[in-house]
């Protein structure tokens, strides 16, 4: 080791420390000191060792201002220091010593550490160490699967992390695979090929309703802007359809982002869909803003289709479309064909409208076409069928055999027909047939018709017979069996005269004849084949069901002994015979039996009907003491009807229930009057059982029908639009009940003039178990036109748009007559249009302001038979008031700070320059909101913008109306920056007489901005190096020497980092001056004997301070007594006491 000698010369020197590393030599370091001044110097020794003061033999390196060691030992601290020696071999002092680590050499390549997902379009990569910039910001050295675009990538200042900047992701996992990038070792490391690392992408935007397509009345389309949650979007309490269209069922489509609604029908014309609580399928999920809206319109240009035929019977088939169809065209016979022979007979439209009911020749089994042309459906301009459209059907049959015919052939052989051919086996089988009373089958053979059976059995007394029929079988493929106990009612006819079996009188005027067989009902019942002695009236004769018996209405009996005559009564043979002439039979009357209650009616709700087996006393039956009714009625009166067995009780109102009437001392009219048994009590109920009818129907108007029912009617029923149809296509929108129950206030289609038919079912009244109306109740009403028409209304729904609304349907010509409308406040009138449906006319306006306005309407005329004018002179008064919020037209970002934001109208200034109603995605900040002079712009001062997409949500601003309507909350709307502006030069500042720093308004591109070519300066001063620093936007340029003064920079060539780069458009040049700052240093320190010291400064210097001896201190107990500058202002002469040899400080 070489330790420090005497040294004669001195030198002060700063020295620099480079290492770096090379295959060949391992660790180097390169030396730099700065250059000796003395005029005798002849060289350098450059000394280095692994401990302070201690070094190896010094490197003689010449005039040399740096020297490169080799081959040092890694993980060791190494010091330096150099000495200067002259000609005469002289050596100077060390240097200032200075050490330097020599760390080990990086081998290990980086790898990643972690990825950030700031937003859907920015991440954050970390690596383990400091990375390469070239490597890790070229986009071709990264991928993204799913397939992602990489726009950019910036190295962060901390050299570990990389911004990355992508297209738009969608939630979900991905992978980042990297390669080719390295760190900054001396010999850089590669990261391991298709390095990965895996993320999750969250959704936190709601989803929106994009729009909606409608597939028919019947079904739509609701499109959201993500893919959706299938139980919320399946859930139809979450759609709401205005016009009562109610939504029945919800399906997702499979690709997630679409709802399929099935909805009650829609009429023709704008319908609005409100939907709310749709999530999205994020984790957590995201909710659709309340009461999110869009509009749409139904337009039936579906042509009907057919879609089942249904066999009702072997004469019957039912054809079923698609959509109701227009009874003209559907009941025409010409309109329908079927192949095989089938003639069609009939066709009717069932009340439904889509089905038809077609009535054809007889079908046999198979397979069957029918042909169908020219109907059409119901829209507003008519969809017709397609031509020749066919639908296949098959005839089965499923029809049972029914007993059709049975003939007597004799006492002993009948023949059975059946509808329908038969099978032989089950025909021919006695067992299948019983004749009741008393009749065996004794074979049955069928005919060669295949649908007659020839019976032959045991004798027929004369009388009724029942044969009933089981187990038969058709001849179908899969055969139908008869009816179980399908039955037939025949007679044998018989040549013996009836006679008398019985007579006995029940009561005093009534007597009641049993013949021997069924009798004739009009000879049994005339009261002249009938004679009784003593003088008996005989005022009627009624045969029971049986035929059999004869009950005489007598005038009354007296107890005694009778004898009845009769003739000319004959039984119910084919060849009638009658009674023997002069038949008598003796009966006697002797009453001794009680009167009892046959019968308990309600006919009314607080009228009671009791019926007496015989007559009764009219004192006790009138005596309202005799009767009790329970619970909870009141009798009244009781009267007893002139049949002299009937008594009407009227009574408080009965409520529909069980009651009993107690019924005591009611005597009959006997010789010794019986009284009914005593405590006599009866059960009965009150059950309205009575059906509600129409009584009147009346058009109110055009579109009200009124219709008064014969009762109260349930309300669900009454306001059921199905259960009323009204011809002439007339279309019932609303049904309500009025206040007294029984009367109904129909909503319509327009009437127009002329007689209707209102048919009514399913009508039921408010009855415990309700009655309903009798199917197909209709009554007939005409509605006459004689209302002028009036403006219902006037609105301004633009400042150039007038909203008209007529009471009815008027005229086209008149109504779109500009003339006849006025409109005061000097609003003109440039067109007038009537929409379809004949009550609205739009007015095309000169622009309004706010305010009050007056429509006059004249000359207007309905469409009556008999048009009705518009009452003349007659003011509308309407307002126009803005309602409309306002709206975002369009976004630019024309710089990297700023946004531009045009809105539909002029805005509120305060609201508009509010930068908390502005909210821009990927985190840019908002400065500033001025609204531009136009009022509908505003200019947002911004944090930076990267090049991409953006989204902007304003709230809360407002228009500048009288209702400073505000805009929908949550507005949002995209927008992109794209750099198309050139950087430029944002200053120019000298650090130092050696070094300019130059700054950009952006991020440039490395290569052009290390360009020294791209650099000119004024005062012959070069541009040596440039160095861009990691904001990117910063150049360091090293020069050669400044003296202070002005002077000007020319930049040109410089790139931006757009995605496509901006290059400077031309040269830019910027003044900049150059101070010294830099304090001088001492350079050299010369003893030149021993009272005598020279010190040189690296510049010239200021005399005051450099003759102040005080700024002196020399080591050693050296007193410093004068101090004296030179010419040359840089070096200063010291007097001081004597040195002593050695060195000093």
């Amino acid at each position: 080791m070489h330790a420090p000698g005497k040294r004669t010369t001195g030198i002060f020197v700063i020295l620099m420390l480079i290492i770096f590393s090379t295959a060949a030599m391992g660790q180097s370091m390169l030396v730099t000191w700065d250059e000796n001044q003395e005029r005798d110097l002849n060289g350098y020794n450059l000394y280095y060792g692994t401990s302070s003061g201690n070094y190896y033999e010094p490197i003689n390196v010449g005039k040399t201002t740096s020297h490169t060691i080799n081959n040092l030992t890694e993980g060791l601290t190494y010091f330096i220091a150099v000495t200067a020696y002259d000609s005469s071999g002289n050596e100077s002092a060390f240097s200032q010593e200075v050490s330097i680590d020599i760390a080990p050499i990086d081998t290990e390549a980086p790898f990643i550490t972690s990825i950030t997902v700031n937003d859907e379009r920015n991440l954050d990569l970390t690596y383990s160490e400091e990375m390469d910039r070239s490597s890790v910001e070229n986009l071709s050295n990264y991928q993204i699967n799913p397939e992602i675009t990489i726009n950019s990538i910036i190295l962060d200042p901390n050299q570990r992390t990389v911004h990355i900047i992508t297209n738009q992701h969608i939630p979900g996992s991905y992978t980042l695979t990297v390669n080719n990038v390295f760190d900054k070792a001396l010999t850089p490391n590669e990261i391991q090929p298709n390095s990965q690392i895996s993320y999750e992408i969250h959704d936190t935007s709601p989803p929106t309703l994009t729009n909606v397509s409608v597939t028919n009345e019947h079904s739509l389309d609701v499109n959201f802007s993500e893919r959706i949650s299938a139980s919320s979007a399946e859930n139809i309490n979450n759609y709401t359809i205005d016009g009562d269209v109610e939504v029945v069922n919800a399906q997702i489509d499979i690709n997630g982002s679409t709802v399929h609604l099935e909805t009650t029908e829609h009429s023709e014309g704008i319908h609005t869909i409100v939907v709310n609580n749709i999530y999205d399928v994020a984790e957590p999920p995201n909710k659709i803003i309340d009461n999110a809206s869009a509009e749409y319109e139904i337009i039936d240009t579906t042509a009907p289709e057919i879609v089942q035929v249904e066999i009702n019977n072997e004469q019957s088939i039912h054809v079923v479309y698609s959509e109701p169809v227009n009874q003209n065209s559907a009941e025409l016979l010409s309109n329908y064909t079927i192949n095989n022979g089938i003639e069609i007979i009939a066709a009717r439209l069932n009340e439904d409208l889509k089905t038809v009911n077609l009535t054809t020749s007889q079908h046999v089994e198979g397979t069957y076409l029918l042909t169908v042309n020219n109907i059409k459906d119901l829209a507003g301009v008519p969809n017709t069928i397609a031509q020749n459209t066919t639908f296949e059907y098959l005839y089965v049959d499923t029809t049972p055999p029914t007993i059709e015919l049975l003939t007597i052939l004799g006492e002993t052989n009948i023949d059975v027909t059946f509808s329908e051919p038969v099978d032989e086996t089950s025909a021919e089988n006695i067992s299948n047939y019983q004749i009741t009373p008393a009749i065996e089958v004794v074979s049955a053979e069928l005919d060669e018709n295949t649908r007659t059976v020839h019976l032959s059995t045991t004798p027929h007394l004369e009388g009724e017979y029942s044969i009933s029929i089981g187990n038969i079988k058709d001849r179908a493929a899969a055969p139908n069996v008869i009816a179980p106990n399908s039955s037939i009612v025949y007679e044998y006819i018989d040549q013996i005269s009836p006679t008398i079996l019985e007579v006995q009188a029940i009561t005093e005027n009534q007597v009641i004849v049993h013949f021997s067989e069924t009798m004739d009902r009009v000879s049994a019942e005339s009261p002249s084949n009938y004679a009784i002695n003593q003088g008996i009236q005989i005022n009627q004769a009624t045969l029971d069901a049986t035929s059999r018996f004869v009950t005489l209405a007598t005038s009354s009996h007296q107890e005694s002994q009778y004898t009845i005559t009769i003739n000319n009564v004959k039984d119910q043979a084919s060849q009638p015979n009658l009674i023997a002439d002069g038949s008598s039979f003796a009966y006697e009357y002797w009453d001794t039996t009680p009167p009892t209650i046959t019968e308990i009616a309600m006919t009314a709700e607080n009228e009671l009907m009791l019926v007496f087996s015989e007559p009764i006393e009219s004192e006790s039956a009138e005596l309202t003491a005799n009767y009790i009714l329970s619970p909870g009625i009141n009798l009244i009166q009781a009267v007893l009807d002139p049949d002299l067995v009937t008594v009407t009780l009227t009574t408080s109102s009965h409520e529909e229930g069980s009651y009993s009437l107690t019924v005591s001392n009611i005597r009959d009219r006997a010789t010794t009057s019986n009284p009914i048994a005593e405590g006599t009590i009866l059960n009965y109920e009150y059950i309205d059982t009575t059906p509600p009818e129409i009584i009147n129907a009346i058009a109110l108007s055009d579109s009200q029908v009124k219709l008064l029912f014969s009762e109260e009617i349930l309300e669900s029923s009454a306001e059921t639009i199905t259960n009323y149809h009204i011809s002439g296509d007339i279309v019932i929108s609303d049904a309500i009940l009025d206040a007294t129950g029984e009367s109904v206030i129909i909503s319509t289609s327009v009437h127009s003039e002329g007689a209707y038919r209102i048919t009514v079912n399913n009508i039921k009244d408010n009855a415990n178990s309700p009655n309903s109306i009798v199917n197909n109740s209709y009554l007939d009403y005409q509605y006459v036109d004689t209302t002028p028409p009036f403006v219902l209304f006037a609105e301004a729904v633009e400042p150039n748009l007038v909203i008209v609304r007529f009471n009815e349907s008027v005229q086209e010509n008149n109504a779109e007559e500009p003339a006849n409308y006025q409109i005061n406040g000097g609003v003109n009138i440039y067109q007038a249009l009537l929409e379809a449906n004949g009550h609205t006319v739009q007015l095309s306006t000169s622009v309004h302001t706010e305010g009050e306005y007056q429509l006059v309407a004249s000359n207007i005329k309905d469409r009556a038979n008999s048009p009705n004018t518009i009452a003349p002179n007659i003011s509308i008064p309407y307002q126009y008031i803005d309602r409309i919020p306002p709206f975002i037209t369009a976004i630019n970002a024309p710089s990297e700070n700023r946004v531009d934001i045009t809105f539909s109208e002029e805005l509120d200034r305060t609201s508009a320059e509010n930068v908390l109603n502005y909210n821009l995605s990927d985190g840019i900040t908002i400065n500033s909101a001025l609204l531009d002079e136009n009022n509908i712009t505003v200019h947002l001062e911004t944090s930076n913008h990267v090049p991409g997409y953006y989204s902007a949500t304003i709230n809360n601003v407002k228009d500048n109306s009288s209702q400073n309507n505000e805009i929908l909350p949550g507005t949002q709307h995209p927008y992109e920056y794209i750099d198309l502006t050139p950087p430029t030069v944002e200053n120019v500042e000298a650090l130092d007489e050696n070094h300019v720093i130059v700054t950009f308004s952006e991020t440039v591109s490395e290569l052009s901005a290390e360009n020294v070519d791209n650099y000119q300066s004024t005062g012959g001063v070069s541009v040596t190096s440039a160095e861009l620093d990691v904001d990117n936007k910063t150049v360091r340029l090293t020069t050669t020497l400044h003296v202070p003064g002005s002077y000007t920079l020319r930049v040109a060539n410089i790139l931006d980092r757009a995605v496509n780069p901006n290059i400077m458009t031309e040269a830019i040049s910027i003044s900049y001056n150059y101070i010294d700052r830099t304090p001088p240093h001492i350079t050299e320190v010369l003893a030149i004997n021993e009272n005598s010291v020279e010190v040189t400064f690296s510049e010239d210097i200021e005399r005051l301070s450099a003759e102040n001896i005080s700024n002196y201190s020399i080591s050693g107990g050296v007193v410093v007594n004068s101090a004296s500058l030179n010419g040359i202002n840089r070096t200063v002469f010291l007097q001081t006491s004597a040195h002593s040899p050695g060195p000093y400080t």
